[in-house]
């Protein structure tokens, strides 16, 4: 968390020193400080509402056979290339905010919470992936039109590199829990295809030697 708000705040400062020395729009210096922290809490505000719009939506549209989660072995060798296992674990992950942190794996036994942490996987991609454009999207709309190159070009950019690691993480991860979902599922199916053991019910009630009784014409007729 430290790292993302670092870079917020190194950001708000450059911007502000930007536009205050460059002179780039015509307000006063409170007034372009004001302005560059507002855009940076509308587009923060923007990211926040869609993730619990996602949140809330069905876990059966983000299903782990939805094909547009699926991750291709070229994009995982593309990740491999840029050494994400070396920087992954320093990103800010989110998750747990929204009441099941993907900072770690907790068990690699429970196919149920491995079908969860998949699901909430698939959700902070969409998350993520809305959150890398909507900058761009919405920069004519939330600051004034004079702001667009100088703060809120900018601040969309800012927005898409604070919200690219984590979308390449999940995205990195998915193919190591699904592999390891299918195979608790092919362990289950093993299990239901092994013959169960006949019970010999005849042997149970049959009585044993040590168990027959002799009656008294028996004792008698040994006598």
């Amino acid at each position: 968390m430290a790292l993302y708000l670092s870079v917020i705040t190194l950001a708000i400062c450059i911007l502000s020193a930007i536009n205050i020395v460059g002179s780039f729009i015509s307000y006063s210096p409170a007034i372009v400080i004001l302005i560059i922290c507002g855009g940076v809490a509308i587009q923060f505000a923007l990211d926040g509402l869609f993730a619990f719009l996602v949140h809330i939506m069905p876990n059966k549209w983000f299903e782990i056979d939805k094909k547009f989660y699926n991750v291709s072995n070229g994009e995982r060798k593309f990740y491999e290339k840029i050494k994400i296992r070396k920087w992954k674990d320093k990103v800010w992950e989110l998750g747990g905010l929204g009441g099941f942190s993907k900072k770690s794996l907790q068990s690699s036994n429970d196919k149920e919470y491995l079908k969860r942490f998949l699901i909430e996987s698939n959700k902070g991609v969409l998350t993520h992936i809305f959150g890398c454009f909507v900058g761009f999207a919405l920069i004519p709309i939330y600051l004034p039109f004079s702001c667009i190159w100088s703060i809120s070009f900018p601040i969309a950019i800012v927005n898409l590199i604070l919200n690219l690691p984590s979308l390449i993480i999940l995205r990195y991860n998915t193919p190591k829990l699904l592999a390891g979902y299918k195979r608790l599922i092919r362990n289950d199916e093993k299990k239901n295809a092994e013959p169960k053991p006949v019970e010999n019910k005849d042997s149970e009630t049959e009585p044993t030697i040590s168990t027959i009784e002799t009656t008294d014409d028996d004792n008698s007729s040994q006598a």
